[in-house]
């Protein structure tokens, strides 16, 4: 057009195409802005996403430490409570020795105070029973039945109290098996004070420390003058049985009875008790005012 002279038409040509060139300029400039914001975006994205990722992070270690404390924590209240349960523990132990102890020695202060009773009760009787007998050998009877009578009875009486002091005293006591103590008890009771008495056991005992056979006679020796003092019109049953590891001890009578909660303080009875906790044996009574007594007591063989 400029060759031909047309520069009309050649300068409204070059404006256009000027025109043309600033819209794609334009054009290009806006996408690379839109590029430009799209890549500060990603950064910006990214930069959120590495600091939520650091708070992320930073949580995760300070609840990892804040579970580590927790665990410290926890650890530190096991242990104090097992110091703390193994302290009371020891201090039950210790308490339960002491009492088992102070049981002992009040069991071996009774044993001793009755053998000292049974040995002046032995040299008392025995002197009034030589005295009497000497004055029945002088007195003048009718016949000589009736003399000789009136002597073995005292001789009968006169061995019978010996025989019972001999039994309050524990050394004579371990001269003998459990089942002769009880049998020679049980005779003896009938004799002096006519109970009316039934009782059961076998031909054979197991073998049982002198120990426990001390204190199972005592416990039946106890039984039986409770019997004697509380119930003695009333029938009385008394039974002894041995399963594999047990003595089993029942007594049963249908005298008055009493009530456990006003009347079980007697030196006795909690003499009793003590001796059965001594030997970690249990027991179990059975009984009302007006309607008996029943004792069952299971005792450890070993």
């Amino acid at each position: 057009m400029v060759r031909k002279g047309d520069l009309s038409h050649a300068l409204k040509y070059e404006k256009k195409s000027m025109e043309a060139i600033e819209i794609a300029n334009k054009q290009s400039a806006l996408k690379q802005v839109r590029l430009l914001a799209a890549v500060l975006d990603l950064k910006n994205m990214e930069t959120i996403i590495k600091d939520e990722k650091n708070e992320i992070e930073h949580a995760n270690a300070h609840l990892r430490n804040k579970n580590q404390w927790i665990i410290i924590i926890i650890l530190f209240i096991f242990v104090l409570s097992g110091i703390f349960t193994f302290l009371i523990q020891k201090k039950r132990i210790q308490l339960q020795h002491q009492q088992i102890e102070s049981a002992k020695k009040i069991i071996d202060a009774e044993e001793n105070e009755k053998a000292k009773i049974g040995k002046d009760f032995h040299d008392i009787t025995g002197q009034k029973f030589s005295s009497f007998s000497g004055y029945i050998e002088n007195m003048e009877f009718p016949d000589d039945h009736s003399k000789s009578t009136i002597l073995s009875l005292v001789q009968d009486l006169k061995e019978t109290v010996r025989d019972m002091s001999h039994r309050m005293n524990r050394t004579w006591l371990e001269r003998f098996t459990l089942a002769q103590s009880i049998h020679g008890l049980c005779n003896d009771i009938v004799k002096m004070t006519h109970l009316n008495l039934e009782f059961q056991a076998p031909d054979e005992y197991p073998a049982i420390p002198k120990e426990t056979n001390i204190h199972i006679f005592r416990i039946i020796q106890e039984l039986l003058s409770n019997a004697v003092k509380h119930a003695p019109r009333s029938k009385v049953e008394l039974d002894i049985s041995f399963s594999t590891d047990y003595l089993i001890l029942t007594y049963n009578d249908d005298g008055p009875g009493f009530s456990k909660e006003k009347d079980n303080n007697g030196v006795g009875l909690c003499n009793l008790f003590e001796r059965i906790k001594l030997l970690k044996g249990r027991i179990e009574l059975n009984t009302t005012p007006g309607f008996g007594t029943y004792y069952s007591i299971k005792i450890p063989l070993a």
